[in-house]
C-alpha cells in the first residue's frame, strides 16, 4: 500500500534572498488534511491535501455523546446545535456551536468553564449557557445568538 504522503522536488526558489546559496532544491511533501512548509536541504518543503475532502472534525456521535454527557451531568432544559453544522452548511473545520439553556448559578463563564472541564471534547467547540428566564428578553431584544438558535437551530436535548 503506497504511503499517504509523497515527496516531490522542485526547482530553487529565491527566497530568502539573503543566502540564495541555501535555496538550492525545495521540497513538496503532499500528504492528507494539511498544508506547511519547513526547511529541507536549505530550500523549502510544502505539505498539501491530496485529498479534496478530509474528515469533518465534527461528527454526529461525538455531538450525541457530549449531549449526552451534558443531560446526565447537568440536567438542562434544552441543548440546541446552531450555526453552519444546524444549516447543512458546515465545512470539514467547521466548530459546533451549541447552545444550552438551564437554570445556574453565577456567572455565565464560570459555568462554561466547568461544563467544558467535566463534559471535555475532542472536537472545535463554542459552548454558551443561557438561564431559561434570560431566553425570551434576549430573544426580543434582538441577541442575534438566541435568535439563530431558536429559529434555525437543532434541538438535541429537550
Amino acid at each position: 500500500m503506497a504511503p499517504p504522503w509523497r515527496l516531490v522536488l522542485t526547482p530553487p526558489t529565491p527566497w530568502p534572498a539573503a543566502r540564495p546559496q541555501e535555496a538550492d532544491m525545495a521540497a513538496t511533501a503532499e500528504c492528507t488534511g494539511r498544508r506547511a512548509s519547513w526547511p529541507v536541504l536549505g530550500g523549502f518543503a510544502m505539505m498539501k491535501s491530496m485529498t479534496t475532502t478530509p474528515s469533518p472534525l465534527v461528527t454526529r456521535e461525538a455531538l450525541q455523546a457530549f449531549t449526552q454527557r451534558l443531560v446526565e451531568r447537568y440536567a438542562p432544559e434544552k441543548v440546541i446545535l446552531f450555526g453552519s453544522l444546524a444549516r447543512g452548511e458546515g465545512r470539514w473545520d467547521s466548530d459546533a456551536d451549541i447552545l444550552v439553556v438551564m437554570p445556574f448559578e453565577g456567572r455565565h463563564l464560570a459555568k462554561i468553564r466547568e461544563m467544558r472541564r467535566l463534559c471535555p471534547v475532542r472536537f472545535p467547540l463554542d459552548l454558551l449557557v443561557r438561564r431559561p428566564e434570560e431566553m425570551d428578553v434576549r430573544y426580543r431584544g434582538g441577541d442575534p445568538v438566541v435568535r439563530e438558535a431558536l429559529d434555525h437551530g437543532e434541538v438535541l436535548h429537550g
